[in-house]
């Protein structure tokens, strides 16, 4: 006889509880589920619902390849369907992008940055650009390119002058002019293009930074409940003459102010060693967005732009409404690229995730770092999850979608612009423990 049996619905409910309840108390736990190629020479990730099925995606620039990688989700945080997106027109060298819903269509958009001729150039300022891919529901994208001086190093989607269209806001390293004596930067600091509707932008409008802008991040610095931008800016490259040494200097996170509606560099927080990636977040839920940095540490005594590690951080700054202030200062043990300011065990407070390259003689050891916060203002290590290279970039969503945030990391085998010396890039996705499934349990179809 063919039945149903029915557990009664009280019992039903608590069982369902017991089957997926957070892990109360617990440390912050993530485990891999899958590590899988991208690109050649993969420089940015960003991720968001490219297909629209609810799932989060994710895309890379592939430097190298000329192209756009996207990684479709499959529901369960895992991801195939990779699709190579090459740079129409011919262009080539993308360095930087995000995605977002740019003509507010309800399809996601594409902005990527790219500089045309970097390689085999002594002048690769001038041929620099941004690529707004517009997404259409059947999957294929329509290009908009919009120029730019400079070496775009980051790519923000936000409504910078809240007027309900997303805008593109794009970091830059600017050009340099090479002369007996000196290296003069300039335009170094972020580029906006605001939207008109309609699939088009007013002029560019550059904001200089004193110093190269590598990532920008979006966040309410004053609380007039109009987004500003953090610039995590690594200073400026001169010569110095008594020893003679390429030194790097002013490096800060350069604060952008939204006045009436337009980008200024009103103030910065000043840094002692250079940072990589900023990202805002809220510790205290007043209306002032405060902010983490990664610090990547000392610079080689002969190459400044290349880092040792030592003394590296993440350092985490509370917005007071009237400056920041440095609130923990986490020591990390090697080069620190990324930072995710989250809270990843669902008890309230904000938690860190960092990506770390530690070296170790001649050993590099990349890593993704997860740090608790085990009283207010102090992080504790709770695990160091191994990575295959040299991890630049993180992504947090919940890639899963069973209701906390997981990271997505990815790993660059090997940093040359050169095509036959290039290495696949590698991308890692970590599960977080926090809400775990057990064994299943329910109706049950009996026979």
């Amino acid at each position: 006889m063919n039945g149903i049996r029915v557990i009664s619905t009280t019992v039903f409910a608590s069982l369902c509880l017991a089957a997926w309840t957070p892990n109360a108390g617990a440390a912050v736990q993530m485990r891999e589920i899958q590590t899988f190629d991208a690109g050649l020479r993969t420089t940015d990730l960003a991720a968001g619902d490219l297909d629209g099925d609810g799932d989060i995606d994710l895309a890379f620039t592939n430097m190298v390849g000329n192209s756009i990688g996207l990684a479709f989700n499959q529901g369960d945080g895992s991801f195939a369907d990779f699709v190579d997106l090459p740079l129409p027109q011919d262009r080539k060298n993308p360095l930087a992008l995000d995605v977002g819903d740019v003509d507010g269509d309800g399809v996601i958009d594409i902005v990527v940055a790219y500089n045309q001729t970097i390689e085999n150039s002594p002048q690769p300022f001038k041929d620099s650009a941004v690529m707004v891919l517009w997404g259409a529901p059947d999957g294929t994208y329509t290009p908009t390119i919009l120029t730019m001086f400079g070496v775009p190093s980051s790519v923000l989607i936000a409504d910078v002058n809240a007027d309900g269209r997303n805008d593109v806001v794009v970091g830059n390293n600017g050009g340099f002019q090479f002369d007996v004596g000196f290296i003069d930067q300039v335009d170094a600091g972020i580029v906006i293009w605001t939207n008109k509707g309609s699939r088009s932008f007013n002029a560019a409008r550059e904001v200089t930074s004193e110093g190269s802008i590598v990532d920008v991040a979006a966040g309410d610095i004053n609380g007039d409940g109009v987004l500003d931008v953090f610039g995590s800016n690594q200073g400026v490259v001169s010569i110095q003459s008594n020893p003679i040494a390429i030194v790097l200097s002013g490096v800060r996170v350069t604060l952008f102010t939204n006045t009436g509606g337009q980008l200024q560099n009103t103030s910065r927080v000043n840094l002692t060693l250079p940072p990589w990636d900023v990202e805002p977040f809220d510790s205290n839920g007043d209306q002032y967005t405060d902010f983490a940095v990664a610090i990547v540490g000392e610079s080689d005594p002969i190459n400044v732009l290349s880092f040792t590690g030592k003394n590296a951080s993440v350092n985490l700054y509370e917005n007071t409404g009237t400056g920041f202030t440095l609130k923990s200062k986490i020591a990390t043990p090697g080069v620190t690229y990324a930072v995710s300011p989250h809270d990843f065990d669902g008890d309230g407070d904000v938690d860190v995730a960092a990506t770390v390259q530690e070296i170790s003689g001649n050993v590099l050891i990349p890593s993704l770092w997860i740090y608790e916060q085990t009283e207010p203002g102090v992080y504790t290590e709770t695990d160091a999850l191994p990575l295959d290279a040299e991890p630049r970039y993180l992504e947090t969503r919940d890639f899963d979608g069973d209701g906390d945030l997981d990271v997505a990391v990815l790993c660059v085998v090997k940093d040359s612009s050169d095509a036959t010396d290039s290495e696949i890039g590698k991308i890692s996705v970590f599960e977080n423990l926090y809400l775990t499934p057990s064994s299943a349990i329910g109706w049950e179809l009996l026979k």
